[in-house]
């Protein structure tokens, strides 16, 4: 998808600009690159009607893409930068649990392997 195709779609669905963006977690930044770099990527095919009719490899003549890195409750765990003591973790008592289980189980990782 090409990014201006990206904001066609996200304006309609929210014209004011209001509603939060999640790719599978929130967005912690985006950054684009060469077509090549860190592996090519897939584009879908479609045909007129915008059905999805298969897949191929992108190459130099799609141009550059835009990467988008998310960040979930799951890896906050494994995020040496986070300290719950400076930082601030807010939603329901499920997600926190998450969050606190999700610390606990990467702390038994990093001892395990000696990250």
């Amino acid at each position: 998808m090409k990014t201006k195709e990206l904001i066609e779609e996200l304006n309609k669905l929210d014209p004011e600009g209001n509603c939060e963006i999640n790719f599978g977690g929130a967005i912690t930044y985006l950054i684009r690159l060469p077509w090549y770099y860190d592996g090519k990527c897939s584009i879908l095919i479609k045909d007129d009607e915008g059905k999805i009719i298969g897949i191929r490899q992108a190459t130099a003549e799609d141009g550059d893409k835009i990467n988008v890195h998310t960040t979930t409750v799951d890896d906050m765990g494994y995020d040496d930068g986070w300290d719950d003591t400076e930082h601030t973790v807010q939603g329901d008592e499920r997600f926190i649990q998450k969050y606190q289980h999700n610390k606990e189980l990467a702390k038994k990782h990093k001892d395990e392997i000696k990250y």
